[in-house]
């Protein structure tokens, strides 16, 4: 296992000073949510939680090419387009023409896909791996009770695990150069049987192994409901770290699978939306009044009163940027693009 010391030296390897560059002129991360859908229920999701609260799309092809078309605009190239977002995006159909249409069209520098994996099969792995940067698999247990009690998933007439052993086996063989990480939360492996039977499976098929502490990030969910019970920690860090200016507002936003685009992933009431892709530009919406007012309360220390950010932990527990001791310079810098003048910030060469 790693130590505390190379996770932080793996995780802040050339980061860019996001409080002296901000505001930028393009969003270091891009997240799309091809699919709202998701075939599990896990108990630390809104999906399960929340399900209500959740809005299920599946984004169409064309929404997508607009997208992209979009994302060429901006000033500077997004440095990651990261499918990520409340659902599997292995649900859409088209996912695989979508990741293709985003490398050959250079909508970003980096692309990388977050997945549960067991709809990850040879077929889709052999289509999707020569255009994605790194694959990151969510594992939620070593046993098919494991999908059951975690995340409401009942054995089929295959096993579920084993299915996804199969798949994982497959895309180490097809990957080609896509780095695959796969990562466990701690919830699963809270023994030392269970710790070396994760090493045992996935070293030897992956490129890097995690294990990552369940932590309670999504805001207006208590904590009971979102933790499977157990002590909630840190990603990476020895103690949250509390911040009063959220940094993923600064180097990131969510485009949903209906168009509607958020500034954090963790809004999944979208209660903070900022624009829609449908009758927007995405370039537009990043350099938005409401991106921008919501930014600014967050400078003018009004975080705390402002929903969802008020009960959001997200950056506390794992985020290493922190722009707190810069808000008064991000603010001057902020009111001065705000009122024509281009963006100050770069991105270039910086590593989210």
């Amino acid at each position: 296992m790693k130590s505390l010391a190379e996770i932080k030296q793996l995780i802040n390897d050339n980061r860019i000073d996001l409080g002296a560059m901000a505001p930028l002129g393009a969003p270091l991360i891009m997240y799309v949510e091809t699919s709202g859908f998701c075939n599990l229920k896990c108990k630390f999701c809104p999906h399960y939680s929340d399900p209500e609260g959740l809005t299920k799309d599946n984004m169409s092809f064309e929404l997508f090419k607009k997208l992209v078309r979009d994302m060429k605009s901006f000033p500077e190239k997004v440095e990651l387009l990261r499918y990520c977002g409340t659902g599997e995006n292995l649900l859409n159909k088209r996912f695989s023409e979508m990741v293709e249409l985003a490398s050959r069209e250079g909508a970003a520098k980096r692309q990388e896909l977050i997945t549960n994996a067991l709809l990850l099969t040879p077929e889709i792995a052999s289509k999707i791996t020569p255009f994605l940067d790194r694959i990151i698999i969510s594992l939620e247990g070593l046993t098919d009770q494991d999908y059951f009690d975690v995340a409401g998933m009942k054995a089929s007439k295959n096993s579920n695990f084993d299915v996804l052993v199969r798949n994982v086996s497959w895309l180490h063989k097809v990957k080609g150069d896509c780095q695959v990480h796969i990562k466990c939360h701690n919830h699963a492996v809270n023994n030392r049987e269970k710790l070396e039977k994760f090493y045992e499976i996935f070293r030897p098929l992956t490129d890097r192994v995690f294990i990552e502490n369940l932590a309670s990030i999504w805001p207006e969910v208590p904590a009971e409901k979102s933790n499977l019970g157990i002590d909630a920690g840190t990603r990476w860090q020895t103690e949250a770290i509390s911040k009063k200016v959220c940094v993923q507002i600064f180097k990131s936003m969510l485009v949903n699978a209906n168009g509607e685009v958020v500034p954090c992933c963790v809004d999944f009431k979208r209660v903070n939306k900022i624009g829609d892709i449908r009758e927007q530009s995405i370039v537009d919406i990043w350099f938005g009044t409401q991106m921008r007012a919501l930014q600014e309360r967050h400078l003018c220390g009004l975080k705390g009163q402002t929903r969802p950010c008020a009960d959001c932990t997200m950056n506390d527990y794992g985020d290493p940027d922190n722009i707190d001791d810069q808000a008064d310079q991000v603010l001057s810098r902020l009111k001065m693009t705000s009122s024509g003048n281009p963006p100050l910030g770069s991105t270039r060469g910086a590593k989210p």
